[in-house]
């Protein structure tokens, strides 16, 4: 059995610390500084808010959220080479989140749980165990489940699937991630084609963020995938063509909502309108259609 930390302030952590878990994403994401902080731990990367792949997924209220949709993020970051884990609390959102993998006909990932109940023992079908928390904030672990620091503690498995064995060689930094993306012109593009003009700088930060740890995952399946050494070249074209393919993906699948959007409101408008007014249901349709498009509206509507 090991002993992990995590928080939202890596400083908050002991530089000896032998295993750390800390976030890539949402308000609380680590810097590269927070994770250098530990150069000989185990480092476990969590996804707070399910903006980006990590090696866990945060389901919680305010985090991944509710608990159904732990299973799109798990399949995310299976396509992007993780064995993922999910983080949820044991007593109430466990058995509720294993059902939703069962009722989607999803393998289950692996479990990371949370009961503070001071007791370092993992329980059965788990591979971790929060048991500790910093609880009234006065310094003092006066109780078996306080940590006496802005920090959890957890117990875990000797071995963790996703965790164990991916050590920083077969890992990208976060500056060569950065630099990959920037040169395919997928840091900013991709980020903006999510961000309305509207919206704060903290939200542009943060997909930006997401979006760095995206092609990061992409390319460490990129080198994973590699029997010989690659050249960038050969790095960049494979970039290219995984990121294609998840763009047609993309594109494909939002077709096919947008045309489930139009038969309903056909549907909808016609039954309001009725049979006798179809030349003005025709025009209301297609000034919709050109509102959601981003068009202008069809004269004569």
């Amino acid at each position: 059995m090991r002993v992990m930390y995590d928080s939202v302030n890596a400083s908050a952590i002991p530089a000896n610390a032998a295993m750390v878990a800390g976030y890539v994403d949402g308000r609380y994401a680590w810097s590269q500084k927070d994770w250098d902080r530990f150069p000989n731990a185990v480092r476990v990367t969590i996804s707070a808010v399910g903006a980006a792949v990590a090696m866990v997924g945060d389901v919680e209220r305010g985090c991944i959220w509710p608990v159904a949709n732990a299973v799109p993020w798990v399949l995310r970051a299976r396509a992007a080479g993780y064995d993922p884990t999910i983080y949820v609390n044991e007593l109430n959102d466990w058995r509720p989140c294993r059902e939703a993998f069962r009722a989607a006909g999803v393998p289950e990932p692996h479990w990371w749980v949370a009961n503070y109940d001071g007791r370092q023992t993992i329980p059965a079908g788990a591979v971790a165990k929060q048991y500790a928390h910093p609880h009234d904030g006065d310094g003092v672990a006066d109780r078996p489940w306080e940590t006496g620091g802005h920090y959890d503690l957890s117990v875990v498995a000797d071995y963790w699937p996703g965790v164990d064995g991916q050590g920083d060689d077969d890992m990208l930094t976060s500056e060569q991630a950065t630099q990959l993306a920037t040169m395919h012109q997928v840091l900013v593009s991709g980020a903006l084609r999510n961000v309305k003009l509207n919206q704060d700088l903290g939200f542009v930060r943060e997909s930006l963020l997401a979006e760095i740890g995206g092609v990061k995952a992409l390319l460490a399946t990129v080198v994973a995938e590699q029997k010989d050494d690659l050249s960038d070249t050969d790095v960049l074209a494979r970039l290219d063509a995984k990121l294609d393919a998840q763009w047609a993906e993309f594109e494909q699948r939002l077709e096919e909502a947008r045309a489930a959007d139009r038969a309903a409101m056909e549907d909808a408008v016609r039954d309001v309108l009725g049979n006798d007014n179809t030349d003005q249901a025709d025009r209301l349709l297609d000034a919709l259609a050109a509102r959601i498009s981003g068009g202008t509206t069809p004269k004569g509507s």
